[in-house]
């Protein structure tokens, strides 16, 4: 929507990421809150991250597809991998199991 909408009205979509609070998630995993709780921040902090990427003035058409990390900061850059991994998609390779090559992929049947 924000592709296909966004210069004309203003529409920004972005992917957030409020980390690693301590959340009734875990309510039921009781040792496993109990072992990661020095690692989980409140959940007013991961907060900020949301409300961050829903009202903030530094987000804007520039942003568009933009990803806000904890505490309203936005990632400049894309894993390599992830990048590596979306051209061989586009150029229609796929990475078959159990093989040592690349392979590729036509009318649902894989070609060596």
């Amino acid at each position: 929507m924000a592709r296909r909408y966004g210069s004309a009205q203003g529409i920004v979509s972005v992917a957030q990421n409020p980390g690693a609070a301590n959340t009734n998630l875990l309510r039921n995993a009781k040792w496993m809150k109990f072992l990661s709780r020095p690692l989980l921040h409140s959940p007013e902090l991961a907060a900020h991250t949301v409300l961050y990427a829903g009202l903030s003035d530094d987000l804007g058409l520039q942003n568009n597809g933009a990803y806000v990390i904890p505490w309203g900061r936005i990632h400049q850059a894309v894993n390599p991998n992830l990048v590596t991994a979306m051209k061989l998609k586009m150029e229609g390779l796929v990475w078959p199991k159990n093989s040592g090559s690349f392979a590729r992929k036509r009318s649902g049947s894989i070609l060596v």
